[in-house]
């Protein structure tokens, strides 16, 4: 009886000691997961979520803003090209009363010189009046000037000042233009040569010659001025690459000599007689208005 009592006090004991240790392992179990949680928080980190939002909101903006302005505002009066000058229906006359008897326009002089002397005979209205037909520019160096061609081919150009009262009037030289020449044509005349040499090169000098002694009267008279060297008349001479001003003085036998050359690239003119008026006159023409000779 003490045995089997032995023997179930003993079960016991062994009984209670495996329900101790149990416990501690099962503790234990709990304790390994814990790196594997460690772990997957780790995988939260990871920069996928914030990768996202950063590229969206910059690609979408910087497309969008430029294109829209560079395409809508500037495309039509950037690419649009300024229309050209349109040709003009030129008015043709005849040779002799463009250039002979014109008592408004006459060739060789300045119309500034009206300025000096308070003549002001040389208005729009007057050369209307003679020749009420006529084609007008507004050049793109700011200057305007009526165009008139003659029966044989040549173009001569007049020069306005408008004036704010209305009372416009021309201005410079009356150009006449024919076949356009090079200064380099020109280069081989020297002071003294006669208009007769320059006829050789521009064939428009000898309309020049033929006003100052047919209709001008200018003859070798010591009193006139033109032997004296103290007036001059000029022959204008429109040329690729400027303006070429000759001036002539009178010789006793009447011959008209060179007294003076005058080339100026950008094609501009000083009224030079009286320096209180200061008159500058640009004399380039449209390409589209030049004869065709």
């Amino acid at each position: 009886m003490k045995r089997s009592l032995c023997i179930s006090l003993s079960a016991l004991l062994i009984l209670a000691a495996f329900s101790a240790c149990k416990p501690q392992n099962q503790s234990a179990v709990k304790i390994t997961p814990e790196p594997e949680a460690t772990a997957v928080s780790e995988v939260t980190k990871a920069p996928e979520p914030t990768t996202e939002p950063t590229e969206v909101p910059t690609n979408e903006p910087t497309e969008a803003p430029t294109a829209e302005p560079t395409e809508v505002p500037t495309a039509a009066p950037t690419n649009t090209p300024e229309p050209g000058l349109q040709k003009l229906d030129v008015p043709v006359y005849p040779d002799e009363q463009l250039f002979m008897v014109n008592s408004i326009v006459e060739l060789g002089f300045d119309a500034s010189s009206c300025y000096d002397a308070m003549l002001i005979w040389n208005t729009l209205k007057n050369l209307l009046e003679e020749y009420p037909t006529g084609a007008i520019r507004k050049a793109s160096t700011g200057e305007e000037y009526l165009i008139y061609e003659s029966e044989s081919g040549y173009r001569e150009y007049v020069f306005l000042e408008l004036q704010p009262y209305g009372n416009d009037i021309t201005k410079g030289y009356p150009l006449v233009i024919g076949e356009v020449h090079s200064f380099k044509d020109f280069e081989h005349l020297n002071k003294g040569d006669t208009i007769d040499d320059v006829a050789k090169v521009d064939d428009i000098a000898a309309l020049y010659k033929r006003k100052f002694i047919e209709f001008d009267l200018i003859l070798p008279y010591p009193n006139s001025g033109y032997i004296s060297g103290k007036r001059f008349v000029s022959t204008i001479h429109y040329l690729t690459d400027g303006i070429l001003k000759i001036k002539y003085s009178l010789l006793e036998d009447g011959t008209f000599v060179i007294a003076d050359i005058i080339h100026s690239p950008d094609y501009t003119l000083i009224y030079e007689d009286w320096d209180a008026w200061d008159v500058v006159t640009n004399y380039r023409i449209e390409p589209i208005d030049l004869p065709k000779k």
